[in-house]
């Protein structure tokens, strides 16, 4: 299941205008936001 914030690093927040939103920890955004990008450059190998 995605998530609200697998949605919003997708889409155009900012990790900032999340940390600002939310109090989510920076260094933890970053993490996910890699994540995120590496899923994308997984799908794209699948195709």
């Amino acid at each position: 299941m995605k998530t609200i914030l697998w949605h919003a690093l997708r889409g155009s927040f900012t990790i900032e205008k999340i940390v600002n939103l939310t109090k989510i920890d920076r260094g933890f955004l970053t993490q996910i936001k890699e994540i995120v990008d590496f899923e994308e450059v997984l799908a794209g190998a699948k195709k």
